[in-house]
């Protein structure tokens, strides 16, 4: 990987919370633009969709054997979140980063803009996670989830054989009809399930793997409260880290030296706290 010198504030002018299905197809960076080394490949899902993957790895030297799969909420692609991994690797995280079908370079998907998910995008995150369990050397995986993402993380966590370690969570989605709800009111909109609420309820109550929620003051909907009553029910390990801001703006709220480098270190603290 080539040093990056990563900016206080990149220009992130595009917005990563549409609060319904919004794929695009067009990637506004790619690791390289950075300086970034990273391998592109696709990765093959049960029922034949081509997922593009981008994996960047650390320096051997930074490695902490600590894979961080991605799964970005409902609008964009997975380019609109380079400057992001780019924190990560710095601190010796391998990030792979994919377009959910659909999305990006991914296939072709005929997408439901009116859905708050897909339920396909699950069987994407879990063809992802299952390659990088078999390819990439590591010593703990781990799902970085974004809004959307975190219904899928959930369930995917929720699954007793998944190889999935811990949760690294902003804008938890603690209840998806709760979540239809709330964006159909507050931003006029007509979204829908794909499935019954309830399997999601029950996703919610099985993760007893490691679970770090950054969770903001002014998220209207996905909220700190939410966040806070999903911690009080947990046995397992949860916690809640509070920023000033709005939805899935954690990054931004948290840059001291570099962008993203106070996050990155409450994920570090986590999982140094929560090591085996």
């Amino acid at each position: 990987m080539k040093k990056v010198l990563l900016m206080l504030f990149p220009l992130l002018t595009i917005s990563i919370a549409a609060s319904a299905i919004n794929p695009s197809r067009q990637y506004i960076n790619t690791p390289d633009s950075l300086g970034l080394e990273y391998q592109a490949l696709e990765v093959s899902t049960p029922d034949g969709c081509a997922l593009n993957t981008w994996i960047l790895a650390p320096n051997p030297e930074k490695d902490n054997e600590t894979v961080l799969v991605l799964a970005y909420g409902d609008a964009g692609n997975m380019s609109h979140f380079v400057y992001h991994a780019a924190a990560f690797l710095q601190q010796g995280f391998t990030v792979v980063a994919f377009d959910y079908r659909g999305f990006g370079k991914s296939s072709d998907f005929p997408i439901r803009t009116d859905y708050l998910y897909h339920t396909e995008f699950l069987d994407d995150l879990s063809a992802v996670v299952a390659y990088a369990e078999a390819n990439i050397p590591h010593r703990r995986l781990g799902i970085w989830a974004l809004s959307m993402g975190t219904i899928l993380a959930t369930q995917a966590a929720a699954r007793e054989e998944a190889p999935i370690d811990f949760v690294l969570a902003e804008g938890f989605v603690a209840n998806t009809r709760q979540q239809v709800s709330r964006i159909n009111a507050l931003k006029g909109k007509t979204v829908i399930l794909p499935e019954p609420a309830s399997r999601y309820r029950r996703a919610v109550r099985r993760v007893k793997i490691p679970l770090l929620v950054f969770a903001a003051t002014e998220d209207e909907i996905t909220t700190l409260a939410d966040a806070e009553g999903l911690a009080a029910g947990k046995q397992s390990p949860c916690r809640v880290i509070q920023y000033k801001g709005g939805h899935l703006r954690g990054f931004q709220a948290l840059s001291k030296r570099g962008f993203g480098d106070g996050y990155v270190a409450e994920v570090i603290r986590f999982l140094q706290e929560n090591d085996g």
